[in-house]
């Protein structure tokens, strides 16, 4: 194997090995759509000197590339590097075996531009890359996860639990729920460092983007939400039958009560009817509350990788 930098001349081959991964992902969970993977995809990160292609003559074994360096999880002077689910892909046979000489040869350009977190997203049934990961030091962090909003009937036996959606004169409703998901993700084991938006932002940017939010309500009182967007975490989520869940919360008296199912089967139904066929969510796998509701109804397709690496060694290899 010959390993070279990533550039704009092998992107050809790069989205033929990322279709064909695609392609295995997609026979373990059917869900997933028929998608038309474009070149546009991997065009940024060509030649960004960060990335590298493994090569066996003139066939590309795999590419691992990423965006960045960016200020990772908002810490002043922890820089950080990913590569998103387009950003890497090889070839089944011997794929530990690239993508641990990819890594070594990536982590080197990664740590010379100072990024310390390195984080990388691969698809949820590869196992081969589950196992290499881990014992090159990563930990799972997030999954990106997909329903076909078929199947699932979720029965409230509380007769005074309604579901609606909100208009946007009521958007203001949602922003307590917003601000105590916001507390809750900084909470243990989670200890995610959310930043909390203000009222008049968090209105701002829900109208801005489009998105668009629902309730259930026990005794006309509001107890759980959802918020619903078109852009999700992964390029699959920009297919145009897809949308995507991407802020929850259901106050703690009521759960228990099927309540956020409930909601969840009332968002799919009004969904569907507009002809929508699939629904997506991201969650933290270190979130308990998330992990143990959203695999009841969504199938993973995407795991989300971390580590960090000792800064020591970064300042070593940044003057190399």
């Amino acid at each position: 194997m010959e390993f070279v930098e990533f550039k704009a001349e092998h992107v050809e081959q790069a989205v033929r090995i990322l279709k064909e991964n695609y392609r295995e992902e997609k026979r373990r969970v059917p869900a997933l759509p028929e998608f038309s993977i474009g070149a546009e995809l991997l065009q940024s990160m060509a030649g960004n000197h960060l990335g590298v292609a493994a090569f066996e003559g003139e066939r590309m074994l795999g590419f691992l590339t990423c965006k960045g360096p960016f200020n990772a999880f908002g810490i002043p002077g922890v820089k950080g590097v990913f590569s998103p689910l387009h950003g890497n892909g090889a070839v089944s046979e011997g794929r530990d075996k690239i993508y641990a000489h990819m890594y070594q040869s990536a982590a080197k350009k990664w740590a010379a531009a100072g990024a310390a977190s390195h984080a990388v997203c691969f698809f949820a049934h590869d196992e081969v890359l589950k196992e290499l990961f881990y014992q090159y030091g990563f930990g799972l962090r997030t999954v990106d996860a997909i329903w076909n909003m078929e199947g699932i009937r979720m029965q409230v036996s509380d007769e005074n639990v309604t579901f609606r959606e909100l208009e946007q004169k009521e958007f203001a409703l949602a922003y307590p729920f917003y601000r105590k998901n916001s507390e809750h993700l900084r909470e243990s084991p989670i200890f995610f460092r959310h930043p909390t938006k203000g009222l008049e932002e968090f209105l701002r940017d829900v109208k801005e983007e489009g998105d668009r939010l629902f309730v259930a309500e026990v005794n006309g009182r509001a107890a759980a939400w959802y918020m619903v967007s078109k852009e999700g975490e992964s390029f699959i989520t920009s297919t145009s039958d897809m949308l995507n869940i991407c802020g929850a919360y259901c106050l703690l008296e009521y759960r228990g009560r099927n309540i956020a199912g409930g909601l969840l089967h009332f968002v799919a139904e009004t969904l569907k009817n507009e002809g929508y066929s699939l629904l997506g969510v991201d969650y933290e796998s270190f979130n308990p509350a998330a992990r143990g509701f959203w695999p009841k109804y969504f199938t993973p397709y995407t795991n989300g990788v971390v580590r960090r690496i000792d800064e020591g060694g970064i300042m070593e290899w940044k003057y190399r």
